[in-house]
């Protein structure tokens, strides 16, 4: 049985053992970008003075290799605003972690395609946010950064560099996406929800939930896709597949140790403990199913809901809370599916 390209069954197994399996290295939480529904871009020079140098970030790769971490994502943030993230991506691939990079792509010049081609990660993931100009920067809010994304497509395109273009759909592309099926066909992350922010900012937030899409928007995109809820639970079921709190980790552009990147605690600072001895202090009380039986209870849902213990504590405060908006999504793409059933034994009776 496989779930999002892993074996469930083996994730178990590293479960029961607490092996560290894969981290999300956040190297920073800048960004040249200022994306509206972002839920951690930051700025001002005192994040970047607290930044972790080249040297604190080789030692903590270092000690997770040690750990036996093999999957190693480079995020931010825009990781490729550190002038100094070539030194770090060699140094992971010096430690054979499989290295894959989470990016904008507005940075990336014809001399970083040649170091990806010599030194090819496993997957470039490229956020996508609109398919003109007016719809991308009107989510971005960054004149030019439209000509610079489109232009690394374009070199992509004539390489051999593994990437997955990843549409995040909003108010502001939502009727761009629904007249582009062939964007949306070829990325599995578009209906997933903007979450709010880390910081919690009132003013960025309210912002962010005026940039979801409805329910009713969300079966719209489901339809253009010429798919609905049965599918969506036949081919989705997220129930024991997060690996978080047991298997998966992040870390911040600080030297803190978090277990999600959605939440904030439990944070521990590896610019004093070692990797190792942080990661066996953890004591898992709950795994990400109980957490979900907890907050979801019986729900006919919850094993195809993209609700988790981050989403929930970033909305409600609390890992162990329903998310209203998805508990509404939910019902939308339930009651979209029965009205169809009923439509078709319509059809069959008087047919």
């Amino acid at each position: 049985m496989r779930k999002l390209g892993f074996d469930i069954r083996y994730i178990k197994k590293l479960k029961e053992k607490r092996i560290p399996l894969s981290v999300m290295f956040e190297l920073t939480h800048r960004c040249n970008l200022n994306c509206m529904h972002c839920y951690i871009r930051v700025e001002g020079e005192e994040y970047k003075k607290r930044e972790l140098g080249l040297d604190q970030i080789c030692d903590i790769l270092g000690q997770m290799a040690e750990a036996g971490v093999i999957y190693l994502g480079l995020t931010g943030g825009e990781p490729l605003l550190r002038p100094d993230f070539k030194d770090i991506y060699l140094f992971a691939k010096r430690k054979n972690f499989a290295v894959s990079v989470v990016t904008n792509a507005t940075l990336i010049t014809e001399d970083m395609i040649d170091f990806f081609e010599e030194y090819p990660p496993i997957m470039l993931e490229i956020s996508v946010y609109g398919v003109t100009p007016q719809t991308y920067e009107g989510t971005t809010c960054t004149k030019g950064s439209f000509e610079h994304f489109q232009k690394t497509l374009e070199m992509l395109k004539r390489t051999k560099i593994r990437y997955l273009p990843k549409f995040v759909i909003m108010k502001t592309n939502y009727e761009e996406s629904i007249k582009n099926k062939d964007i949306l066909k070829k990325n599995s992350r578009g209906c997933l929800p903007l979450v709010s922010r880390k910081d919690k900012d009132h003013v960025k937030n309210a912002l962010i939930k005026r940039q979801r899409l409805s329910p009713q928007e969300v079966i719209e995109v489901f339809h253009s896709l010429g798919k609905d809820y049965r599918t969506f639970q036949r081919d989705n079921r997220y129930v024991d597949t997060c690996c978080g709190e047991s298997l998966a980790f992040a870390i911040t552009p600080y030297g803190g140790l978090i277990m999600c990147g959605y939440r904030n605690e439990p944070n521990t600072d590896l610019n004093r403990i070692k990797f190792i001895d942080a990661w066996n202090s953890y004591k898992i009380e709950k795994t990400p199913l109980m957490k979900q039986e907890i907050a979801c209870g019986d729900c006919e849902f919850k094993a195809c809901c993209v609700w988790c213990p981050g989403i929930a504590y970033l909305e409600t405060g609390s890992t162990e809370k329903k998310v209203p908006y998805l508990c509404q999504v939910m019902q939308a793409l339930k009651e979209d599916v029965d009205r169809k059933i009923q439509t078709e034994k319509g059809v069959c009776i008087h047919g």
